[in-house]
């Protein structure tokens, strides 16, 4: 093979592969007040322990409208074999896109939607950079 096209070959290999987008990122409750950093279009995936069965869940309370977009509704996942066990918990899935460079604070609270004069049961949050 000439070298000439062999070294063209390699660049372009070396380029394409520079620009892939790295797998998601997953954080939970051990990265609570940690900072999290991403690539542009790389994949956040946030994963927090929930009972909706206690009429509790996650609400985003802060972030994901200008450096996170979200990407749809979270997903309540119950963690037993039966999914007709009363009381069990599962595992909230939020997912983003990291769509801008720069900075943003993702909060998440654990809150009965209903009860908006309480304060959460508790607080996630995650400092997310964007490059």
């Amino acid at each position: 093979m000439n070298p000439y096209v062999f070294m063209i070959m390699l660049l372009i290999g070396a380029g394409f592969s520079a620009c892939a987008i790295a797998g998601p990122v997953r954080v939970g409750a051990a990265e609570d007040g940690r900072d999290v950093e991403l690539d542009k279009g790389q994949e956040l995936i946030v994963q927090l322990e929930a009972n909706h069965t206690t009429g509790y869940q996650w609400v985003l309370a802060e972030g994901g409208k200008a450096t996170l977009k979200q990407e749809g509704a979270p997903v309540y996942t119950v963690q037993t074999s039966s999914p007709l066990v009363v009381g069990a918990g599962g595992i909230e899935t939020w997912r983003f896109r990291a769509a801008h460079p720069g900075r943003e604070i993702l909060r998440f609270e654990y809150r009965r939607p209903w009860e908006k004069d309480k304060p959460p049961e508790r607080v996630m949050r995650f400092n997310v950079v964007v490059r």
